[in-house]
Protein backbone atom coordinates (compact mmCIF):
# COMPACT_ATOMS: atom_id res chain seq x y z
CA UNK A 1 0.00 0.00 0.00
CA UNK A 2 0.76 3.76 -0.61
CA UNK A 3 1.97 4.91 2.78
CA UNK A 4 0.41 8.16 3.75
CA UNK A 5 2.49 11.23 4.70
CA UNK A 6 0.01 14.42 6.06
CA UNK A 7 2.62 16.65 7.41
CA UNK A 8 0.53 20.03 6.12
CA UNK A 9 3.13 22.92 6.35
CA UNK A 10 6.67 21.39 5.23
CA UNK A 11 7.42 19.40 2.55
CA UNK A 12 9.59 15.93 3.02
CA UNK A 13 10.60 13.17 0.79
CA UNK A 14 9.79 9.42 2.19
CA UNK A 15 10.22 6.35 0.78
CA UNK A 16 6.89 4.70 -0.09
CA UNK A 17 5.11 1.44 -0.49
CA UNK A 18 4.57 -0.39 -3.84
CA UNK A 19 7.45 1.18 -5.67
CA UNK A 20 6.83 4.88 -5.15
CA UNK A 21 8.00 8.33 -3.34
CA UNK A 22 6.24 10.68 -1.82
CA UNK A 23 6.39 14.41 -1.53
CA UNK A 24 3.93 16.38 0.67
CA UNK A 25 3.61 20.12 -0.32
CA UNK A 26 0.97 21.77 2.44
CA UNK A 27 -1.21 24.26 1.50
CA UNK A 28 -3.71 26.53 3.44
CA UNK A 29 -5.73 24.56 5.86
CA UNK A 30 -8.91 26.49 5.63
CA UNK A 31 -11.83 23.86 6.06
CA UNK A 32 -14.08 22.86 3.49
CA UNK A 33 -14.85 19.91 1.45
CA UNK A 34 -17.59 18.29 -0.35
CA UNK A 35 -20.52 15.75 -0.33
CA UNK A 36 -20.25 12.27 -1.21
CA UNK A 37 -21.64 12.87 -4.75
CA UNK A 38 -18.77 15.97 -5.21
CA UNK A 39 -21.00 18.95 -5.28
CA UNK A 40 -19.33 21.66 -2.76
CA UNK A 41 -20.93 21.94 0.93
CA UNK A 42 -23.22 23.90 1.51
CA UNK A 43 -22.22 27.57 2.61
CA UNK A 44 -19.42 28.69 0.42
CA UNK A 45 -16.57 26.59 1.98
CA UNK A 46 -14.13 25.31 -0.28
CA UNK A 47 -12.59 21.78 -0.48
CA UNK A 48 -8.69 22.16 0.73
CA UNK A 49 -8.00 18.11 0.69
CA UNK A 50 -5.70 16.52 1.33
CA UNK A 51 -5.16 15.01 -2.18
CA UNK A 52 -2.45 12.73 -3.61
CA UNK A 53 -1.36 13.08 -7.23
CA UNK A 54 1.26 10.14 -8.97
CA UNK A 55 3.25 11.92 -11.01
CA UNK A 56 3.83 10.18 -14.42
CA UNK A 57 7.05 11.44 -15.29
CA UNK A 58 10.33 10.58 -13.86
CA UNK A 59 11.88 13.09 -11.28
CA UNK A 60 15.26 13.04 -13.23
CA UNK A 61 13.60 13.81 -16.67
CA UNK A 62 13.70 17.37 -17.94
CA UNK A 63 9.58 17.43 -18.11
CA UNK A 64 9.80 15.31 -14.67
CA UNK A 65 11.47 18.08 -13.29
CA UNK A 66 9.68 20.65 -14.02
CA UNK A 67 6.18 19.45 -13.51
CA UNK A 68 7.66 18.53 -10.08
CA UNK A 69 7.98 21.77 -9.63
CA UNK A 70 4.52 22.51 -11.39
CA UNK A 71 2.92 20.48 -8.66
CA UNK A 72 4.33 21.60 -5.94
CA UNK A 73 2.90 25.05 -6.81
CA UNK A 74 -0.54 23.79 -6.54
CA UNK A 75 -1.13 24.27 -3.04
CA UNK A 76 0.20 27.88 -3.01
CA UNK A 77 -2.09 28.66 -5.73
CA UNK A 78 -5.64 27.14 -4.77
CA UNK A 79 -4.97 26.50 -0.57
CA UNK A 80 -5.18 23.05 -1.41
CA UNK A 81 -2.93 19.92 0.47
CA UNK A 82 -1.46 18.03 -1.94
CA UNK A 83 1.09 14.76 -1.62
CA UNK A 84 3.30 14.05 -4.73
CA UNK A 85 3.83 10.50 -5.33
CA UNK A 86 6.63 9.27 -7.81
CA UNK A 87 8.01 6.24 -9.08
CA UNK A 88 10.97 4.68 -7.01
CA UNK A 89 12.18 1.24 -8.33
CA UNK A 90 11.56 -0.52 -11.41
CA UNK A 91 7.87 -1.78 -11.37
CA UNK A 92 6.37 -0.97 -14.14
CA UNK A 93 3.78 1.64 -14.08
CA UNK A 94 0.43 -0.63 -15.22
CA UNK A 95 1.82 -3.35 -12.13
CA UNK A 96 2.07 -0.44 -9.52
CA UNK A 97 -1.20 0.65 -10.32
CA UNK A 98 -2.38 -2.98 -10.42
CA UNK A 99 -1.38 -3.13 -6.59
CA UNK A 100 -2.90 0.15 -5.60
CA UNK A 101 -6.20 -0.93 -7.26
CA UNK A 102 -5.90 -3.88 -5.06
CA UNK A 103 -5.03 -2.61 -2.02
CA UNK A 104 -8.06 -0.23 -1.82
CA UNK A 105 -5.38 2.91 -1.61
CA UNK A 106 -5.34 4.68 -5.25
CA UNK A 107 -4.32 7.93 -5.30
CA UNK A 108 -6.90 10.79 -6.06
CA UNK A 109 -5.17 11.62 -9.54
CA UNK A 110 -3.09 9.66 -11.66
CA UNK A 111 -2.33 8.71 -14.91
CA UNK A 112 -4.02 7.01 -17.66
CA UNK A 113 -3.73 6.35 -21.27
CA UNK A 114 -6.66 6.61 -23.84
CA UNK A 115 -5.26 3.09 -25.18
CA UNK A 116 -2.46 0.48 -24.69
CA UNK A 117 -1.50 -1.07 -21.07
CA UNK A 118 -2.48 1.80 -18.97
CA UNK A 119 -6.08 1.98 -20.95
CA UNK A 120 -8.81 3.95 -19.14
CA UNK A 121 -11.60 1.69 -20.35
CA UNK A 122 -11.64 -1.43 -17.62
CA UNK A 123 -11.59 1.12 -14.51
CA UNK A 124 -14.32 3.52 -16.07
CA UNK A 125 -16.65 0.71 -16.35
CA UNK A 126 -15.94 -0.72 -12.78
CA UNK A 127 -16.28 2.92 -11.26
CA UNK A 128 -12.28 2.93 -10.29
CA UNK A 129 -12.40 6.17 -12.20
CA UNK A 130 -14.78 8.87 -12.00
CA UNK A 131 -15.78 11.19 -15.49
CA UNK A 132 -14.72 14.39 -15.74
CA UNK A 133 -18.15 15.87 -17.72
CA UNK A 134 -20.13 16.82 -15.37
CA UNK A 135 -17.45 19.28 -13.74
CA UNK A 136 -16.28 20.11 -17.18
CA UNK A 137 -20.19 21.80 -17.38
CA UNK A 138 -20.46 23.07 -14.03
CA UNK A 139 -17.63 25.22 -14.30
CA UNK A 140 -17.50 25.60 -17.87
CA UNK A 141 -13.93 24.64 -18.33
CA UNK A 142 -12.78 25.88 -21.95
CA UNK A 143 -11.80 22.83 -24.06
CA UNK A 144 -12.09 24.38 -27.30
CA UNK A 145 -8.18 24.78 -27.91
CA UNK A 146 -7.66 20.82 -27.34
CA UNK A 147 -7.59 19.03 -30.51
CA UNK A 148 -11.16 17.33 -31.14
CA UNK A 149 -10.10 14.01 -31.75
CA UNK A 150 -7.73 14.05 -28.66
CA UNK A 151 -11.40 14.60 -26.48
CA UNK A 152 -13.21 12.16 -28.77
CA UNK A 153 -10.28 9.56 -27.87
CA UNK A 154 -10.68 10.08 -24.14
CA UNK A 155 -14.58 9.73 -24.58
CA UNK A 156 -16.72 6.83 -24.24
CA UNK A 157 -20.25 6.53 -23.27
CA UNK A 158 -20.77 10.24 -23.66
CA UNK A 159 -18.28 11.34 -20.64
CA UNK A 160 -14.87 12.32 -20.75
CA UNK A 161 -12.20 10.20 -18.51
CA UNK A 162 -9.04 11.94 -18.93
CA UNK A 163 -7.99 15.45 -18.99
CA UNK A 164 -5.12 14.99 -21.87
CA UNK A 165 -1.50 15.95 -21.74
CA UNK A 166 -0.83 15.09 -24.78
CA UNK A 167 -1.78 13.88 -28.43
CA UNK A 168 1.01 11.88 -30.22
CA UNK A 169 0.71 11.46 -33.88
CA UNK A 170 3.03 9.11 -35.71
CA UNK A 171 3.44 9.45 -39.61
CA UNK A 172 6.01 8.95 -42.15
CA UNK A 173 9.19 10.41 -41.93
CA UNK A 174 12.48 9.43 -44.09
CA UNK A 175 15.95 10.66 -44.86
CA UNK A 176 16.26 13.67 -46.76
CA UNK A 177 19.53 12.99 -48.06
CA UNK A 178 19.15 8.62 -48.69
CA UNK A 179 16.47 9.97 -50.88
CA UNK A 180 18.40 12.47 -52.81
CA UNK A 181 21.68 10.75 -53.17
CA UNK A 182 19.21 8.09 -55.08
CA UNK A 183 17.19 9.93 -57.35
CA UNK A 184 13.87 9.80 -54.96
CA UNK A 185 11.50 12.04 -55.15
CA UNK A 186 10.70 13.48 -51.81
CA UNK A 187 6.62 12.86 -50.23
CA UNK A 188 4.80 15.27 -50.62
CA UNK A 189 3.65 16.90 -47.35
CA UNK A 190 0.08 17.93 -48.22
CA UNK A 191 -2.27 15.86 -46.74
CA UNK A 192 -4.46 16.84 -49.61
CA UNK A 193 -1.62 15.73 -52.54
CA UNK A 194 -3.66 13.23 -54.99
CA UNK A 195 -0.86 11.03 -55.60
CA UNK A 196 0.72 9.96 -52.57
CA UNK A 197 0.06 6.12 -52.66
CA UNK A 198 1.45 2.50 -51.65
CA UNK A 199 2.41 2.26 -55.28
CA UNK A 200 4.65 5.53 -55.08
CA UNK A 201 6.03 4.49 -51.57
CA UNK A 202 7.26 1.58 -52.91
CA UNK A 203 9.01 2.75 -56.12
CA UNK A 204 10.70 5.42 -54.00
CA UNK A 205 11.53 2.85 -51.69
CA UNK A 206 13.06 0.79 -54.17
CA UNK A 207 15.49 3.45 -55.69
CA UNK A 208 16.55 3.60 -52.61
CA UNK A 209 17.24 0.14 -51.96
CA UNK A 210 19.00 -0.90 -55.28
CA UNK A 211 21.66 2.07 -54.37
CA UNK A 212 21.97 -0.10 -50.69
CA UNK A 213 24.89 -0.59 -49.50
CA UNK A 214 27.16 2.15 -49.92
CA UNK A 215 24.61 4.94 -50.58
CA UNK A 216 24.68 6.04 -46.97
CA UNK A 217 28.64 4.16 -46.28
CA UNK A 218 27.50 0.50 -44.79
CA UNK A 219 25.28 1.55 -42.27
CA UNK A 220 22.05 1.69 -44.01
CA UNK A 221 20.87 -1.45 -45.04
CA UNK A 222 16.83 -0.83 -45.53
CA UNK A 223 14.72 1.87 -47.51
CA UNK A 224 12.34 1.24 -45.11
CA UNK A 225 11.52 -0.23 -41.85
CA UNK A 226 9.70 -2.73 -40.39
CA UNK A 227 6.00 -2.69 -42.34
CA UNK A 228 3.67 -0.88 -39.67
CA UNK A 229 0.83 -3.54 -40.30
CA UNK A 230 -1.99 -1.40 -38.32
CA UNK A 231 -1.56 1.90 -40.40
CA UNK A 232 -1.27 -0.32 -43.53
CA UNK A 233 -4.92 -1.64 -42.55
CA UNK A 234 -6.38 1.80 -41.88
CA UNK A 235 -4.64 3.49 -44.68
CA UNK A 236 -6.36 1.02 -46.99
CA UNK A 237 -9.99 1.80 -45.21
CA UNK A 238 -9.64 -1.87 -42.81
CA UNK A 239 -9.90 -2.72 -39.21
CA UNK A 240 -9.21 -5.49 -37.07
CA UNK A 241 -12.73 -5.72 -36.05
CA UNK A 242 -15.72 -3.47 -36.45
CA UNK A 243 -16.56 0.30 -34.72
CA UNK A 244 -19.14 -1.73 -32.10
CA UNK A 245 -17.11 -4.34 -31.61
CA UNK A 246 -19.27 -6.99 -32.45
CA UNK A 247 -17.48 -8.13 -36.00
CA UNK A 248 -14.08 -9.38 -36.83
CA UNK A 249 -13.23 -7.86 -40.21
CA UNK A 250 -9.57 -8.53 -40.39
CA UNK A 251 -10.99 -11.07 -43.01
CA UNK A 252 -12.35 -8.27 -45.44
CA UNK A 253 -10.85 -8.01 -49.12
CA UNK A 254 -9.48 -4.72 -48.14
CA UNK A 255 -7.81 -5.90 -45.01
CA UNK A 256 -6.26 -8.93 -46.92
CA UNK A 257 -5.02 -6.10 -49.27
CA UNK A 258 -2.80 -4.37 -46.59
CA UNK A 259 -1.91 -7.86 -45.13
CA UNK A 260 -0.71 -8.46 -48.69
CA UNK A 261 1.20 -5.58 -49.23
CA UNK A 262 2.58 -5.77 -45.69
CA UNK A 263 4.51 -8.87 -47.12
CA UNK A 264 4.94 -7.68 -50.42
CA UNK A 265 7.29 -4.93 -48.75
CA UNK A 266 9.58 -7.62 -47.52
CA UNK A 267 9.54 -10.40 -49.75
CA UNK A 268 8.77 -9.73 -53.20
CA UNK A 269 9.84 -5.95 -53.87
CA UNK A 270 12.71 -6.71 -50.78
CA UNK A 271 12.92 -2.86 -49.38
CA UNK A 272 12.29 -3.67 -45.33
CA UNK A 273 13.32 -6.80 -43.23
CA UNK A 274 11.85 -9.78 -42.36
CA UNK A 275 10.90 -10.05 -38.51
CA UNK A 276 14.52 -12.23 -38.21
CA UNK A 277 16.20 -9.64 -38.87
CA UNK A 278 18.09 -7.57 -36.66
CA UNK A 279 18.10 -3.76 -36.43
CA UNK A 280 21.07 -1.94 -34.77
CA UNK A 281 20.50 -0.37 -31.21
CA UNK A 282 18.57 3.50 -30.90
CA UNK A 283 15.98 5.06 -33.28
CA UNK A 284 16.61 3.16 -36.65
CA UNK A 285 16.28 6.76 -38.74
CA UNK A 286 18.62 8.54 -36.55
CA UNK A 287 21.36 5.68 -36.49
CA UNK A 288 20.88 5.74 -40.48
CA UNK A 289 19.78 1.91 -40.49
CA UNK A 290 16.89 2.81 -42.83
CA UNK A 291 15.32 5.28 -45.22
CA UNK A 292 12.15 5.76 -44.14
CA UNK A 293 9.72 4.92 -41.23
CA UNK A 294 7.03 5.64 -39.19
CA UNK A 295 7.47 8.47 -36.30
CA UNK A 296 5.79 9.65 -33.17
CA UNK A 297 5.93 13.69 -32.86
CA UNK A 298 7.41 12.75 -29.45
CA UNK A 299 10.91 10.87 -30.84
CA UNK A 300 11.90 13.91 -33.06
CA UNK A 301 13.56 15.23 -29.96
CA UNK A 302 15.21 11.77 -29.57
CA UNK A 303 16.73 11.62 -33.15
CA UNK A 304 17.67 14.99 -32.96
CA UNK A 305 19.49 14.12 -29.92
CA UNK A 306 21.02 10.74 -31.27
CA UNK A 307 22.00 12.36 -34.82
CA UNK A 308 22.52 16.30 -34.68
CA UNK A 309 23.43 16.57 -38.01
CA UNK A 310 20.83 14.09 -39.76
CA UNK A 311 18.39 15.79 -42.10
CA UNK A 312 15.30 14.57 -42.11
CA UNK A 313 11.84 15.16 -43.02
CA UNK A 314 7.76 14.25 -42.62
CA UNK A 315 5.25 13.24 -44.73
CA UNK A 316 1.50 11.84 -44.66
CA UNK A 317 0.98 8.09 -44.43
CA UNK A 318 0.40 6.81 -47.78
CA UNK A 319 -2.79 5.54 -48.62
CA UNK A 320 -4.02 2.36 -50.12
CA UNK A 321 -5.60 1.55 -52.88
CA UNK A 322 -9.03 0.41 -51.85
CA UNK A 323 -12.28 3.01 -52.27
CA UNK A 324 -12.05 3.41 -48.31
CA UNK A 325 -8.54 4.04 -48.50
CA UNK A 326 -6.74 7.73 -47.81
CA UNK A 327 -4.04 9.25 -45.41
CA UNK A 328 -3.85 8.29 -42.32
CA UNK A 329 -1.98 9.19 -38.63
CA UNK A 330 -1.74 6.70 -36.14
CA UNK A 331 -3.13 8.93 -32.84
CA UNK A 332 -2.66 7.91 -28.93
CA UNK A 333 -2.22 10.16 -25.91
CA UNK A 334 -3.04 10.08 -22.08
CA UNK A 335 -3.36 12.41 -19.29
CA UNK A 336 -4.84 12.20 -15.69
CA UNK A 337 -7.60 10.48 -14.29
CA UNK A 338 -9.06 10.69 -10.78
CA UNK A 339 -10.42 8.10 -8.78
CA UNK A 340 -13.50 7.07 -8.24
CA UNK A 341 -13.28 6.39 -4.64
CA UNK A 342 -11.42 10.25 -3.94
CA UNK A 343 -12.95 11.59 -0.46
CA UNK A 344 -11.90 15.18 -2.38
CA UNK A 345 -13.20 15.14 -5.94
CA UNK A 346 -13.33 18.69 -6.27
CA UNK A 347 -10.10 19.64 -4.88
CA UNK A 348 -9.30 16.40 -7.42
CA UNK A 349 -11.07 18.15 -9.79
CA UNK A 350 -8.90 21.65 -9.43
CA UNK A 351 -5.47 19.77 -9.89
CA UNK A 352 -7.15 18.26 -12.96
CA UNK A 353 -8.05 21.65 -14.76
CA UNK A 354 -4.39 22.70 -13.52
CA UNK A 355 -2.84 20.07 -15.81
CA UNK A 356 -5.34 20.76 -18.47
CA UNK A 357 -4.35 24.50 -18.23
CA UNK A 358 -1.93 26.09 -21.23
CA UNK A 359 0.91 26.72 -19.04
CA UNK A 360 1.30 22.90 -18.53
CA UNK A 361 0.61 22.30 -22.37
CA UNK A 362 3.57 24.78 -23.61
CA UNK A 363 6.04 23.16 -21.26
CA UNK A 364 4.80 19.46 -22.61
CA UNK A 365 5.65 20.80 -26.32
CA UNK A 366 8.72 22.19 -25.36
CA UNK A 367 9.54 19.09 -23.77
CA UNK A 368 9.15 17.44 -27.76
CA UNK A 369 5.83 16.70 -27.65
CA UNK A 370 2.62 17.68 -29.90
CA UNK A 371 0.60 18.41 -26.94
CA UNK A 372 -3.30 18.25 -26.39
CA UNK A 373 -3.72 22.17 -27.33
CA UNK A 374 -3.97 23.61 -30.93
CA UNK A 375 -2.64 26.98 -30.38
CA UNK A 376 0.73 25.76 -28.14
CA UNK A 377 1.39 23.35 -30.83
CA UNK A 378 1.77 25.85 -33.41
CA UNK A 379 3.37 28.74 -31.84
CA UNK A 380 5.62 26.10 -29.93
CA UNK A 381 6.30 22.65 -31.30
CA UNK A 382 8.24 23.55 -34.81
CA UNK A 383 11.74 24.83 -34.08
CA UNK A 384 13.15 27.17 -36.66
CA UNK A 385 16.64 26.02 -38.08
CA UNK A 386 15.83 22.12 -37.17
CA UNK A 387 14.83 19.20 -39.44
CA UNK A 388 11.89 18.12 -39.59
CA UNK A 389 11.48 21.04 -42.32
CA UNK A 390 7.66 20.11 -42.83
CA UNK A 391 7.16 19.43 -38.68
CA UNK A 392 3.85 21.86 -39.49
CA UNK A 393 2.85 17.92 -41.15
CA UNK A 394 1.87 16.94 -37.59
CA UNK A 395 -0.49 19.75 -37.46
CA UNK A 396 -3.28 17.92 -39.53
CA UNK A 397 -2.36 14.93 -38.47
CA UNK A 398 -4.76 14.79 -35.86
CA UNK A 399 -7.97 15.17 -37.88
CA UNK A 400 -6.42 11.89 -39.58
CA UNK A 401 -5.90 10.08 -36.79
CA UNK A 402 -6.99 6.21 -35.89
CA UNK A 403 -6.22 4.22 -33.22
CA UNK A 404 -7.00 0.77 -31.50
CA UNK A 405 -10.55 -0.46 -30.40
CA UNK A 406 -11.43 0.70 -26.48
CA UNK A 407 -11.77 -2.78 -25.70
CA UNK A 408 -10.96 -3.89 -22.07
CA UNK A 409 -8.56 -6.59 -23.49
CA UNK A 410 -6.89 -5.36 -26.35
CA UNK A 411 -3.80 -4.91 -24.93
CA UNK A 412 -3.63 -8.85 -25.06
CA UNK A 413 -6.14 -9.36 -28.30
CA UNK A 414 -2.92 -7.09 -29.81
CA UNK A 415 -0.39 -9.26 -28.38
CA UNK A 416 -1.83 -12.16 -29.78
CA UNK A 417 -1.86 -10.58 -33.17
CA UNK A 418 1.12 -9.66 -33.24
CA UNK A 419 2.20 -13.44 -32.58
CA UNK A 420 -0.03 -14.47 -35.52
CA UNK A 421 1.45 -12.01 -37.98
CA UNK A 422 5.29 -13.75 -37.65
CA UNK A 423 4.60 -16.37 -40.13
CA UNK A 424 2.66 -13.47 -43.29
CA UNK A 425 5.80 -11.73 -42.64
CA UNK A 426 8.49 -14.25 -42.40
CA UNK A 427 7.05 -15.45 -45.86
CA UNK A 428 5.86 -18.90 -44.36
CA UNK A 429 1.99 -18.13 -44.72
CA UNK A 430 -0.19 -16.29 -47.37
CA UNK A 431 -2.10 -13.33 -46.30
CA UNK A 432 -5.72 -14.94 -47.11
CA UNK A 433 -4.19 -17.73 -44.77
CA UNK A 434 -2.76 -15.34 -42.29
CA UNK A 435 -6.20 -13.36 -42.32
CA UNK A 436 -8.01 -16.78 -41.18
CA UNK A 437 -5.78 -17.53 -38.41
CA UNK A 438 -6.10 -13.91 -37.32
CA UNK A 439 -9.82 -14.07 -37.34
CA UNK A 440 -9.95 -17.12 -35.13
CA UNK A 441 -7.74 -16.22 -32.79
CA UNK A 442 -9.50 -12.21 -32.64
CA UNK A 443 -12.93 -14.42 -32.59
CA UNK A 444 -11.73 -16.44 -29.60
CA UNK A 445 -10.42 -13.20 -27.71
CA UNK A 446 -13.59 -11.02 -28.25
CA UNK A 447 -15.94 -12.47 -25.98
CA UNK A 448 -13.26 -12.12 -22.80
CA UNK A 449 -13.26 -8.35 -23.12
CA UNK A 450 -15.98 -5.53 -23.26
CA UNK A 451 -16.30 -2.94 -25.81
CA UNK A 452 -16.46 0.63 -24.20
CA UNK A 453 -17.71 3.82 -26.85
Amino acid sequence: MLERNVAMTRRRRVLMGAGALALTVGGACSPGGTTPGGEAKPGGTKDTGPIRVFQWDGPTSPFGVWLLSYFEAFPAKTGIQLEILQTQGNAPLPAQQAAWLAAGDVPDVFPRTARGNLLFAPLAMRGAIRPLTDFIKRDKFDQSDFWPNVLKLMTANDKQWIMPQDFNQTILAYNVTALQSAGAALPPADWKAPSWTWEELVKRSQQVQSRLPGLMGETMQWAMGRPPVNMLLWSNGAEYISQDGKQVTVAEPAAVEALDFAAKLIHTHRVAPTPQTSLPGGQILATQAVAMNVLAASQINLIRGQNKDLDFDVAPFPKGPARGGGYVASGGGGGYVFSGTSKHPDAAWELLKYIGAREYAEQKVKSGALGPRISVAREHFIQPGQPPRNAATYFDAPSHARWSPNLTNWDDVEREINAGLEPLLRGEQSPRDAAGNLKRIIEGLLPQGQIFQ
